[in-house]
């Protein structure tokens, strides 16, 4: 265990030790300040020697985790984590005596809200207990998240200190708080929440005067030192004393919040801005909005147990029914009823009238600082009249949709969790010890949950009632998506039953537009991709681009589909999965091949013609562009290309398997193949060869199998996988050959040669280039002949044969020129550059790569790019220009690490 609340000690044989160390303690208090997450390499050297760490700090900074490690008796690692940006200490509440007293500062406060006054006492008493000496951390050296975790912790045990005197009051022991308050008030002068306490047990305890006293020296103060007037609830008591009224209870105030969520993480930017929001400004409204399942209805009762103290008169809490699947939503009146009741008011000053309830309630909440949480509201009137209208009274409402005709109301739009808050949910269901033994899955269960925290609670709860699974097997439960939703079913909560609610208030109106925003609901399912456009959507659809854009509107509104930019739109990967359901149950199979057919008919044509925009030369993109979307230009080409690649992909990989859709897979694979490979996306190119190849097989199809097993080979030659990619070839060129297919055997067998380039067997290498040569100049195609020659240049180079590697460069240059081909001339080019600089001829070499690097950025080519960058690197190094030589190679570095294949 270990204490921060006085100086930092560690528990050790039942004998606590501070930790005397200066950088080992520094260390520690950072790891707390940021417990139950990573703290980075970067930010401890930081923390523990600020902005000019010596040479040796990382050294250091492992060895003082070892250290650390065997004072707390952690040779595992389990408490002190390793993690791949830096380290993560793991302690839970009995593990930390700062954990321990928020727990009881918590608990006492539920109790205190509960008016059981005695036990809250007790519980605060034992929370302030546990604090040592002078302030947490002490003798830590004040970095800015030291700062922050002392503040942190200082305001909780100033709000004990207040939750005690509260209880006391409550318990009617006035006169014997008194000796503690004037101490509490001498030491925090300015804090108007004492000085109302201290009033009030004046009061009580028969001293008026005293009390208004203590109200007159607060005004001075304030005056003096702020320039400001008491608040409201100090003001509000001195009138009572005044009055008379002032020995009323101190808890006739309504409390319905429900409990606050005991494994709430995350949403700290949403907590900030609703905390800043609701108490500050007149009559604050702050309206969260968001899909089903997102947190709202958590995110608005945590945010308001964290404002409560903000509220002295109290929390009203309100479900409104308007997601609650059987249940009708709540008519203002009826709320207004409750809440009335709540207030204190008696059935026979209800009244009946709506104008003249809701004029009553605003009375009431006039001069009163009252929270009111309106869950779940369906719409702007259900909650127009139950908000503030004025004063200083604050409401949170959550809906699906945002109530727009509340002017007033601040929007906070919800998405799903970040990853790290997404494993935290989880980790806070499951426990760390299961986490941190398996974090891959950790990270791939909360991304088959789509980070949605209702998903992520289901499956973290399933996984708390079975001990004995393994992380892995609830990840291998939801990877079938046929099955996904079921599995995200636990007792009453339900993924499936959440997202209904949405969909079932367009599928059951009487509103045509309704319906057929229903009907393109359960059509996008159909997609594989989880992006769309509004082009995409009329192709799928069939209506006019106008109506079904009013349709997508219809479904962002209902929080069905949201809009990531301008024209583009995203269905959240479980959303899709229950659409599919839906079209699967109400749409007839007919008209579900007929959409996915015009979806694929799209989406190949309107990538061939994207292809022969960015690329004119490349002949894998010939053929028929009818029924594409309209673009012109390369720069057009290529956008579209950049922005539909993962639908792309998505489209390939879903219709691999399918008799009737794999021609998509086969033809998509050949018009990207070369776009992926100059763009460095190799991983993508062997995956979509290998979908490639699926389909082949599927349908039968030899000659498309070879050329699928030729483009994973190419592939894996650059990822670096040459015994794999020699496999592949291998094959592809066995099938080629049975087929007599020379044009297939000349690309497949130049590849071999750059596979035994690569294995450094460089006869057999060039014996490969020059048969492939051979190929291509008796077929004709001369665009293969300028590639062969300027790779086999390449080997010629590795086998120490300068002479013969220039000319091979400068022959493929001279007949790619004759081509007209920039994109390839800009690499022959770079490759020829290398050349002259390995054969000494380095004005040459810089020129000729200068002249490179120029046509690579022209035309978009980034290898080529990276290989011209290189070439001058190499050039400026051999002339003993460092730094020039540096700055190439660093960016040709950048090109190369954006490709994931670092040189």
């Amino acid at each position: 265990m270990i204490r921060i609340l006085g100086s930092l000690e560690i528990r050790q044989n039942d004998d606590w030790r501070p930790l005397t160390a200066a950088k080992p303690r520094q260390l520690l208090a950072a790891l707390i300040c940021r417990s139950g997450s990573a703290v980075s390499v970067e930010r401890l050297l930081d923390e523990v020697w600020g902005e000019h760490p010596p040479a040796t700090a990382r050294q250091l900074l492992h060895g003082y985790v070892a250290t650390l490690r065997r004072m707390l008796g952690d040779t595992d690692g389990v408490a002190l984590v390793t993690t791949p940006s830096g380290y993560e200490l793991v302690v839970g509440p009995g593990g930390l005596d700062s954990l321990r007293f928020l727990d009881l500062v918590a608990t006492g406060g539920r109790l205190l809200r509960e008016e059981q006054f005695e036990h809250a006492s007790a519980t605060f008493a034992e929370a302030i207990a546990c604090w040592r000496g002078d302030g947490a951390l002490a003798g830590v050296t004040a970095t800015l998240a030291v700062m922050a975790e002392r503040d942190r912790l200082e305001a909780a045990l100033l709000a004990a200190h207040e939750g005690r005197v509260e209880a006391e009051l409550g318990c009617r022991r006035h006169r014997e708080i008194l000796p503690a308050l004037d101490r509490l008030v001498r030491e925090h002068p300015l804090r108007e929440e004492f000085r109302r306490q201290q009033m009030l047990a004046l009061y009580r305890s028969g001293r008026q005067a005293d009390a208004l006293a203590a109200y007159q020296d607060l005004r001075r103060k304030l005056v003096e030192a702020l320039g400001i007037e008491p608040g409201t609830p100090v003001q509000q008591l001195h009138r009572e004393i005044l009055d008379g009224t002032g020995s009323q209870p101190a808890h006739a105030t309504p409390w319905q919040l429900p409990p606050d969520l005991l494994y709430f993480t995350g949403r700290a930017d949403e907590l900030a801005l609703l905390g800043a929001r609701l108490t500050s400004g007149p009559a604050p409204v702050v309206a969260i909005s968001g899909p089903g399942g997102i947190g709202k209805s958590a995110l608005a009762i945590h945010a308001a147990h964290a404002v409560a103290r903000a509220f002295p008169d109290g929390v009203l809490y309100v479900d409104l029914h308007g997601a609650t699947p059987g249940l009708s939503p709540l008519e203002p009146q009826a709320v207004l009823a409750r809440f009335f009741r709540a207030l204190g008011l008696s059935a026979e000053q209800i009244p009946d009238n709506r104008d003249e309830a809701v004029a009553l309630f605003r009375s009431k909440l006039a001069g009163r600082r009252l929270l009111v949480v309106l869950d779940n509201a369906i719409a702007a009137d259900q909650v127009r009249s139950l908000v503030p209208a004025t004063g200083e009274s604050a409401a949170i409402i959550t809906c699906r949709e945002f109530p727009a005709a509340l002017d007033s109301a601040t929007h906070l739009p919800l998405s799903g969790l970040s990853e790290q808050d997404a494993i935290g949910q989880l980790t806070a269901l499951v426990g760390a010890d299961r986490v941190i033994r398996e974090r891959e899955a950790a990270a791939e269960l909360v991304r088959l949950c789509g980070h949605l925290p209702l998903a992520i609670r289901i499956a973290g709860a399933r996984l708390a009632r079975r001990a004995g699974w393994a992380l892995q097997t609830m990840v291998d439960r939801l990877t079938d998506e046929r099955h996904r939703l079921d599995e995200l079913a636990s007792e009453n909560l339900a993924v499936r039953s959440s997202f209904d609610v949405s969909y079932s208030s367009l599928a059951d109106s009487l509103d045509v537009r309704d319906l057929a925003a229903a009907r393109l609901f359960r059509l996008l399912g159909l997609l594989d991709g989880g992006d769309l456009s509004l082009p995409l959507a009329v192709v799928l659809d069939g209506r006019t681009p106008a109506e079904v854009d009013r349709s997508i509107q219809r479904l962002v509104d209902g929080q069905l589909l949201s809009s990531t930019a301008p024209g583009r739109y995203a269905l959240h990967d479980l959303l899709r999965l229950f659409a599919r359901e839906l079209a699967e149950q109400f749409e007839d199979s007919t008209d579900r091949v007929a959409a996915r057919r015009r979806v694929a008919g799209w989406y190949v044509a309107t990538a061939r013609l994207a292809g022969q925009l960015a690329a004119p030369e490349d002949p894998r993109c010939a053929g028929d562009t009818t029924g594409a979307l309209s673009l012109s230009g390369d720069r057009q080409g290529q956008q579209w290309l950049e922005s539909e690649r993962p639908n792309l992909l998505a489209v390939a990989r879903g219709a691999a398997g399918e008799p009737e859709f794999a021609w998509v897979t086969i033809e998509l694979a050949t018009i990207l193949r070369n776009l992926l490979d100059i763009n460095g996306l190799w991983d993508d190119m062997a995956e979509l060869a290998d979908w490639s190849w699926t389909a082949a097989r599927t349908v039968g199809d030899r000659s498309a199998e070879a050329r699928a097993l030729n483009d994973h080979g190419g592939a894996n030659i650059r990822r670096r996988r040459y015994d794999e990619a020699a496999r592949q070839l291998h094959r592809a060129l066995a099938i080629r050959t049975a087929l007599r297919d020379e044009s297939g055997q000349a690309a497949t067998v130049g590849n071999l040669g750059l596979v035994y380039r690569h294995l450094g067997r460089h006869d057999k290498a060039i014996g490969y280039l020059e048969n492939a040569l051979e190929l291509r100049r008796r077929l004709g195609d001369r665009t293969g002949v300028v590639r062969t020659l300027d790779n086999l240049g390449l080997v010629l180079g590795d086998a120490a044969q300068p002479s013969r590697r220039i000319t091979c460069h400068e022959a493929a240059l001279s007949l790619v020129r004759q081509l007209g081909d920039q994109r390839l001339e800009g690499l022959v080019l770079s490759n020829l550059a290398d050349a002259y600089r390995a054969g000494g001829s380095h004005a040459r070499a810089i020129t000729t790569a200068r002249e490179g690097l120029r046509i690579c950025r022209e035309q978009r080519h980034r290898a080529g790019e990276a290989e011209a960058l290189r070439a001058l690197g190499t050039t400026h190094l051999a002339l003993g220009d460092r730094s020039k030589a540096d700055e190439y190679l660093l960016a040709a570095l950048r090109i190369d690490e954006s490709f994931k294949d670092p040189q």
